[in-house]
């Protein structure tokens, strides 16, 4: 009874928007109530067990149940077009029942193996409130006969539960660890559901009764448009029988016919008067929903343990110092550069935590500052900056930091680049506990990618416009503006308006549309835009970076370290593998694809050592991707002499 009282809210709460006043042309307006037995056919694939999809999946299955709902119909000036408007409480339950027989026991009995024959049954209950959208066609006006073509959309809102359990069918005597023939598997909320969506085909027949009262019943079919459930197929088809009860009402107000005053003039014709009105136009805009991607992202960020100098300069460069004050490593951005430019930060606040730990700070210079400073004095230089910096700002003992210096970089980039010359003016930084250079993780954060490719503009009502100017803002900037002296288009490409800018459900996105129409009213409409999130069915995580130095494919102990902590805790038994090589831009582009393919079987290689049976699924080099981090910097050209590890987990 609370449902359908519910029901009967929601309806005339509709009612009264659908509802509009006389525009001068006869309708007749039906309200009631149907009610009738459903026929639920379940056509299924879900797996026996969700942890696994290897032991089969649930099929095929039928349901007798009911639904019951409101209706509202209208006939307009259309021959022979109903309008139909339904609100239903639609009862969905489930039964499905599969054997298997994939493991053998031994059965003391015969002294034998033989196979193990389970049953699994799976019970559930979807019940949905829907709204379903009709159109009723008379082929033949003196008979009251009707061909019903609708769509419905519902959510399972006041229900969703399943039971899924296993019971052993043979050997006779063999029972669970639980000393049972059957229990139960996994019961509780069906998860993943979402709005369903069907289109019905039906056939019915009005019989007038006295007092306006009608009664109509009718059977239909509805055709599942998409699964119950995202995670695995599961779409119901339905025959129905329904019975509508329901009145014919008036809902028409007659509008008075407008007399104008007359002025009486003696021995003249009657002069009639009438006050001029202007009624300024209204306008409104509708836009099409935003879709977002939701992915749950676990980023590992390694360090790029350099920082590099102009020439002839031995102060460090504003950009690795001016976050000291606002510094926490927990509130770095997600970004390569900007957790590089905090580089000596995090040391300095790593360094504190642990009070054993040192730093060992190696200076270098290039060949052509070697010419200018032959005493190493600025390499040397180099190495106190960065000391002083760790000892003034982060308070760490100077015995905890050895300075050093020495001709060229450990392993130098080439100089037959101009590039090379930039990358060998540095401070290398080295510690033997792993800790103070270890990677930056952020765990379990949400990103998002935009799924709209256009957004479609609907301007009511149907006006001829002279000219119109689209703004497009995002969290109240002004992103762009398109200006045209024609009608405003139908869709507008979302690139176009917003630019390639990463999007957040958070962000607020609006269109101001300033327009004027051919009779010369100029209007402005503003519209926010809203987001709809679709969550993705697995979990990403990333080890961004492996860091590699020029030319140079193999990996270092301290990588294979990285390697060995990202995959102990990212890495499950049902996870894929992508595995993407890299260069920077120096060198020619098929030594820098061969080059990115070589980093890219190493890396491969070494996580089959760590785990033989390990699913790598993609495993590739790119050369250089141009655009992706910016190689005019020494860092951007390191940050892209990488390896990409990606691993795609099923969400439990």
């Amino acid at each position: 009874m609370i449902k359908f009282i519910i029901l009967y809210i929601i309806f005339f709460f509709a009612i009264t928007i659908i509802v509009k006043p006389d525009d001068g042309h006869p309708k007749k307006h039906y309200f009631g109530f149907l009610i009738g037995p459903s026929y639920v056919l379940n056509n299924t694939n879900i797996p026996i067990y969700y942890s696994s999809d290897d032991c089969g999946n649930y099929n095929n299955g039928s349901e007798v149940s009911y639904h019951l709902g409101l209706f509202y119909s209208y006939q307009k000036p259309i021959p022979n077009i109903d309008f139909d408007i339904r609100f239903i409480f639609d009862k969905r339950p489930v039964t499905l029942y599969e054997e298997t027989s994939g493991f053998e026991v031994f059965n003391p009995a015969s002294n034998s193996y033989q196979p193990l024959v389970m049953g699994h049954d799976y019970s559930g209950n979807l019940e949905y409130v829907i709204i379903d959208l009709g159109i009723k066609y008379q082929p033949i006006i003196d008979v009251p006969a009707y061909i019903r073509l609708s769509a419905d959309f519902g959510n399972p809102i006041f229900s969703a539960e399943y039971d899924n359990s296993e019971s052993i069918i043979s050997p006779n005597n063999y029972l669970f660890p639980d000393l049972t023939r059957k229990h139960s598997v996994s019961n509780g909320k069906i998860n993943n559901t979402g709005t369903a969506i069907g289109v019905s085909l039906g056939l019915s027949y009005k019989h007038q009764l006295k007092n306006d009262m009608i009664i109509e019943p009718g059977i239909s079919f509805r055709k599942s448009i998409n699964s119950a459930i995202s995670v695995s197929d599961w779409y119901q088809n339905i025959f129905r029988l329904s019975l509508s009860i329901g009145f014919e009402t008036n809902l028409d107000k007659t509008i008075p016919e407008r007399v104008s005053p007359i002025i009486q003039i003696k021995n003249e014709e009657p002069i009639i008067t009438q006050k001029d009105t202007f009624i300024e136009p209204k306008y409104s805009l509708e836009v099409t929903d935003l879709y977002l991607k939701e992915l749950i992202v676990t980023q590992t960020y390694p360090i790029l343990p350099y920082i590099f100098f102009d020439f002839g300069k031995a102060e460090l460069n504003n950009k690795y110092t001016e976050n000291f004050s606002k510094f926490s490593e927990n509130e770095i951005p997600n970004d390569n550069l900007q957790i590089y430019y905090n580089l000596l930060n995090i040391i300095g606040s790593r360094m504190l935590k642990n009070k054993s730990s040192t730093l060992r700070i190696n200076g270098t210079q290039d060949s052509k500052e070697i010419q200018e400073y032959p005493d190493f004095n600025l390499a040397k230089q180099r190495a106190e900056h960065v000391a002083n910096y760790l000892h003034e700002k982060w308070m760490i003992d100077k015995k905890r930091l050895v300075t050093s210096y020495i001709k060229k970089p450990t392993l130098p980039t080439s100089e037959n680049y101009d590039e090379g010359f930039e990358e060998n003016r540095r401070v290398e930084l080295n510690s033997d506990d792993y800790q103070l250079l270890e990677p930056v993780i952020n765990s379990k954060f949400s990103e998002f990618s935009n799924l709209t490719s256009n957004i479609y503009l609907d301007i009511k009502p149907d006006i001829q416009l002279k000219s119109f100017e689209l703004k497009s803002l995002k969290n109240n900037n002004l992103i762009n503006t398109i200006t045209k002296d024609e009608d405003i288009p139908q869709s507008i490409v979302f690139g176009d308006a917003f630019g390639k800018s990463n999007l957040n459900p958070n962000d607020k996105l609006a269109l101001e549309l300033n327009f004027s129409d051919n009779k010369g009213n100029k209007s402005r409409i503003d519209k926010l835009l809203r987001f709809i999130t679709q969550k993705e069915s697995f979990e990403t995580g990333r080890l961004n970076l492996i860091v590699f130095d020029f030319d140079k494919s193999e990996l270092s102990n301290f990588n294979k370290l990285m390697i060995q902590n990202f995959v102990k805790n990212e890495v499950k038994q049902n996870s894929k593998i992508k595995i993407t090589g890299s260069t920077d831009k120096l060198g020619e582009e098929n030594y820098n694809l061969t080059l990115s393919e070589q980093r890219a079987i190493n890396v491969s290689n070494y996580l089959k050592s760590i785990i033989p049976d390990i699913n790598i699924i993609e495993s590739k080099g790119v050369g250089f991707v141009d655009g992706k981090i910016n190689n005019n910097t020494p860092e951007g050209r390191f940050y892209s002499r990488t390896v990409l590890i990606e691993v795609e987990t099923p969400l439990e």
